[in-house]
């Protein structure tokens, strides 16, 4: 088989897709997260009218923490949308190896980023409705059963292409 430019398939587009909005999402909350303490009075005041008797302080700074570490979530699904559509294009060749390695990383990396999002997410939130607020935060054993299949397959493969000889194009 002989390695060569192939047209993108649907799930790249779909993965590209799903990049750019992360993408979006993280442009989007890094500028909410830079605007959020210089018009905490017009947050405050939005707050006021949605809640009706939140807590008598705006928490600027926790609200600039909440979004800061959102942007950081969406920059991460953004780089792992970028390196999964890597791996879905054709040819596949040793760089899929160290993608596969790296997709695992980045889902380390937002799981870890999800806890103190979570504690942010429950700050601010009992800030606007008060101290009975309880954010429910999911950390479900099978996304960390995905993450430990990605880091087994990646060293799976690259076990079998060592073990082949070949160099290039992975069957």
């Amino acid at each position: 088989m002989e390695c060569g430019k192939a047209p993108r398939p649907l799930f790249w587009w779909i993965t590209a897709g799903v990049g750019a909005i992360c993408a979006f999402a993280t442009v989007l909350t890094a500028v909410l997260a830079a605007t959020s303490i210089p018009f905490a009075q017009e947050g405050f005041a939005l707050v006021k009218q949605h809640f009706g008797e939140p807590a008598s302080v705006y928490p600027a700074h926790e609200v600039a923490t909440f979004f800061l570490i959102a942007a950081c979530l969406a920059a991460l699904a953004a780089a792992y949308c970028w390196v999964l559509a890597r791996i879905v294009r054709p040819p596949k060749d040793n760089r899929s190896v160290q993608s596969v390695k790296i997709l695992a990383w980045l889902m380390l990396a937002m799981h870890i980023v999800l806890f103190p999002l979570g504690d942010a997410a429950l700050v601010v939130e009992t800030a606007f409705k008060g101290p009975t607020s309880e954010v429910a935060m999911a950390y479900e054993i099978i996304a960390f059963l995905a993450l430990l299949t990605m880091f087994a397959l990646a060293q799976a493969w690259a076990t079998d292409e060592r073990d082949s000889g070949k160099e290039g194009c992975l069957a």
